[in-house]
């Protein structure tokens, strides 16, 4: 393993750098090891879907904005998965808000054609 600080090579069991003394492990209180966390990169679509399936409850159009936004998610969440990004979460919530907010514009459909169709 290389040290992030110094870029020197070291011990895979070691849990402080000999070279620079920079912090390679977390030390629990029990006295296991933990690799200090990477930084994630954010995924992107599951962000963009999210918010695409929040803007279809206001512009609805026909539940073209809730399609575009219920795919994105689900795109986003697999790539998530796959590249190990953040915001998956937002992606999962991204699917509910979409599916509710097509069947609501169905609903809203069925109901002005019932009505055009009575009068």
């Amino acid at each position: 393993m290389f040290c992030k600080s110094c870029g020197k090579e070291v011990k895979d069991e070691a849990v402080i750098c000999p070279y620079c003394g920079c912090a390679l492990a977390k030390i629990a209180v029990d006295g296991k090891t933990e690799k200090p966390e990477e930084k994630r990169k954010i995924n992107v679509l599951c962000l963009v879907g999210f918010i695409l399936s929040a803007l279809s409850w206001i512009l609805a159009l026909f539940g073209t904005v809730a399609i575009v936004g219920l795919i994105l998610s689900i795109v986003g969440i697999v790539q998530a998965n796959r590249k190990k990004e953040r915001l998956k979460g937002l992606g999962i919530a991204g699917i509910p808000v979409a599916a509710c907010s097509l069947i609501y514009t169905l609903c809203v459909l069925i109901i002005q054609f019932s009505a055009a169709l009575l009068y």
